[in-house]
């Protein structure tokens, strides 16, 4: 079903900007699902990592190129992945379906590969295990940014959907589309303040580390698909 949330829009809209200005050489979407955020990466190459094989299929299907690959694996389960290798990293939608102590591995491993001078963008529930989270990441970053989004407007216009589900056959329609919109402006004045949110994009840059940037190099995995790396295969034995 089909529904055009106003926390997302400026969401996307705010992160799509971000990565405008996040370009080199490599980025990694991590939990890419079937590459949702590929339209928004400008590094020369793409990489889409997930356990699902069925999606990460999807995405190469519909971004037949060479310059887009998918990385099939277990987003704690990284160590094969050159450190300091990859100019973006991003995660959305990801971080907060994973067990505490899977989320804690997963951005360990994430901001292990971030590059020197390269940047990372997290976006995850403002729950009870946020404070944990943030801390990792703080810890290994000099900047971090803090973007709060999902506040009570957006919430209210989606919950009213999320419990009417006939109202879904509506939502497609552009009147529908630029009311949702509308109310995604108000997210802009209050992206700066923890309370009434939900979600945060947390964003890590300029990286605490005496490493130099290491190529990536996934030459070590076999392909599973066309264009789509086995690191699951690789971590089982």
């Amino acid at each position: 079903m089909f529904l055009v949330r106003p926390s997302k829009i400026f969401l996307f809209e705010r992160l799509s900007r971000l990565l405008k200005n996040s370009r080199g050489e490599v980025g990694l979407d991590a939990g890419s699902a079937n590459f949702k955020n590929r339209w928004m990466f400008r590094t020369s190459r793409y990489y889409g990592l997930d356990k699902n094989l069925d999606f990460l299929k999807g995405g190469v299907e519909k971004y037949d190129d060479d310059k887009t690959f998918g990385i099939y694996a277990d987003m704690t389960r990284l160590d094969g992945l050159p450190e300091s290798s990859v100019d973006v990293v991003v995660s959305t939608n990801t971080i907060h379906q994973l067990d505490l102590e899977a989320r804690k591995l997963a951005l360990v491993q994430l901001c292990r590969l971030t590059a020197p001078t390269g940047h990372f963008f997290c976006e995850t529930r403002l729950d009870r295990n946020f404070s944990q989270l943030l801390e990792i990441i703080k810890s290994r970053f000099q900047e971090t940014r803090i973007i709060y989004y999902c506040n009570s407007i957006s919430r209210f216009y989606e919950w009213i959907f999320e419990r009417d589900r006939y109202l879904y056959s509506v939502a497609r329609q552009r009147p529908v589309r630029l009311f949702a919109w509308f109310l995604s402006r108000f997210e802009y004045l209050t992206c700066f303040w923890r309370v009434g949110n939900r979600h945060a994009l947390i964003i890590g840059s300029q990286k605490l580390t005496s490493r130099r940037a290491q190529a990536f190099n996934l030459s070590s995995f076999p392909l599973k698909e066309s264009r789509i790396y086995d690191m699951i295969l690789s971590s089982t034995h």
